[in-house]
């Protein structure tokens, strides 16, 4: 009988009340991934490349579902509840993902080991990603369900970042002409505007790039030969071969569409 009472008083003080007691002492578990696909992400060792999360395998958080002050129902109990992707922590070799519910303290999740390799080869930076092994696990009195996260989720998740770029182009006419093709032909990003000097024409565009957005700001400046156009940009990532995303190949596309578009 005293042993009962001390065992009820531990879970007490430990604060293990409440709907769900059993959520607390669920066991973690792992799987090894002998299957899983690689993913090679290539991005040019350029000054044209002015940032990415690639090569300092720094990816952003990214939030699902309800935000931080979403209130949801568990039990008979009121918890906040967060969701989101996020890099856990950066290990030896690689990077631990995971997406994760939680109520600010204790939650669920899903953690994929990712094996990380960098190599220059061929005047890029690349890196290959390989996911090895999975973990999913349970915290807390309020025990969230585990999270989705399959194979494909992480996939999109590492491969969506964004690089940011610069370009320069020559015009052979003017700058009210060169802006005037870009006002007809690409997507107006915000206010377009002349500088007081009236010499220089700045504006920020967009263009569509397999089914997303390009956004980029474009400097207009007078040369002897007609317009000298200088450009910087953003551009997510996405697969141009079999689990490949070649970035060398992105912006050599975007390149030739604002080409296009300045000379039309």
């Amino acid at each position: 009988m005293k042993r009962s009472i001390f065992g009820l008083v531990l879970i007490f003080s430990l604060g293990l009340t409440g709907p769900v007691m059993a959520g607390f002492f669920k066991n973690d578990s792992v799987e090894k991934l002998d299957n899983a696909k690689a993913i090679t992400v290539i991005v040019p060792n350029s000054p044209d490349v002015t940032d990415n999360h690639y090569t300092k395998l720094s990816f952003n958080m990214k939030k699902l579902g309800t935000t931080r002050s979403g209130i949801i129902n568990i039990n008979g109990s009121n918890v906040v509840k967060r969701e989101f992707i996020q890099v856990k922590k950066k290990i030896k070799g690689g990077v631990e993902i995971e997406r994760r519910i939680d109520d600010g303290t204790a939650g669920s999740g899903r953690i994929y080991y990712v094996r990380c390799n960098l190599e220059n080869a061929q005047g890029s930076t690349v890196l290959t990603a390989q996911p090895y092994q999975v973990k999913n696990y349970q915290q807390g009195v309020i025990s969230f369900d585990v999270p989705d996260f399959t194979e494909a989720d992480l996939t999109a998740y590492i491969i969506h970042h964004p690089i940011t770029f610069k370009m320069e182009l020559d015009s052979g006419t003017n700058n009210e002409a060169v802006f005037g093709n870009l006002a007809r032909l690409a997507h107006k990003d915000g206010e377009n505007y002349n500088l007081p000097t009236g010499r220089i024409i700045k504006g920020n565009f967009a263009i569509p790039y397999n089914g997303e957005k390009v956004n980029f700001t474009v400097e207009l400046f007078p040369s002897k030969t007609g317009t000298k156009v200088e450009i910087q940009g953003m551009v997510n990532g996405q697969f141009t071969s079999g689990g490949v995303v070649d970035f060398n190949i992105i912006l050599k596309d975007i390149r030739t569409k604002i080409e296009s578009i300045v000379n039309s």
